[in-house]
This record gives C-alpha cells, sequence and structure tokens, in this order.
C-alpha cells in the first residue's frame, strides 16, 4: 500500500481505503491488543513499524475514536526505546489534520496539547 499519491487517483485510493475498512477491525484489535499488553520489546517495535507504515491507510476511526492515540502519547512516547517510531506515528496522525481538523477537531487539540 505504500504507493505515491501521483501514481493512484483519488478513486481508486477510496476504493482500496474502503477494501481495507472491511477486513481491518481484526488486524487493528490485534495491534492495540499488543500495545496494551505486551511486553516484549520486539514484538512492541515491530508494530509500532507496522502502524507507521498503515496509518495513511487506516480508516480514521480506528485513529480518533479508539484509545490509540493515547496510548501512543502516554505510554510509549517517554521511553526512549520506543520513540522515535511513537513520533513517526504522531506525525502521520497529526499530517491527518489538513483534510480531518473539522470532524476530528476535538482529537487532535488533546494530541498536540498531549505531546
Amino acid at each position: 500500500f505504500d504507493y505515491h499519491s501521483e501514481r493512484l487517483t483519488e478513486i481508486k485510493v477510496s476504493q482500496l481505503k474502503q477494501s481495507l475498512t472491511a477486513e481491518f477491525t481484526s488486524i487493528f484489535q490485534l495491534a492495540l491488543g499488543l500495545l496494551l499488553s505486551s511486553e516484549n520489546p520486539a514484538l512492541l517495535r515491530e508494530t509500532l513499524h507496522s502502524l507507521s507504515c498503515f496509518l495513511t491507510w487506516i480508516p480514521e476511526g480506528f485513529i480518533f475514536d479508539t484509545a490509540l492515540i493515547e496510548v501512543l502519547g502516554t505510554k510509549y512516547l517517554p521511553q526512549p526505546q520506543y520513540r522515535l517510531l511513537v513520533l513517526q506515528c504522531l506525525t502521520e496522525i497529526a499530517h491527518m489534520d489538513s483534510y480531518l481538523g473539522v470532524k476530528y477537531s476535538q482529537q487532535f487539540q488533546r494530541l498536540f496539547v498531549g505531546v
């Protein structure tokens, strides 16, 4: 899914996102479950890395209507071994403000104030 936006039409991107939404619930639940309960550093790093790669494709409800941002900001950002990966994730999320700002303005405020 790591395509350049110039290579995909807006319609194709929308179709791919809709397809991912239909199948993404179980993937997201696994990732968030690992972030909430795992104590394995290697597994947590890979989960954060995978999350950072897929954030542009994850339906916004999974990002803003769950505890994901809070978990990233409070549990993993303070830990040096995860900080770079968390900052990559939070940067991707913050970039979404340019096209989701009004809909999720309160969540963006919490993101910017919390970090």
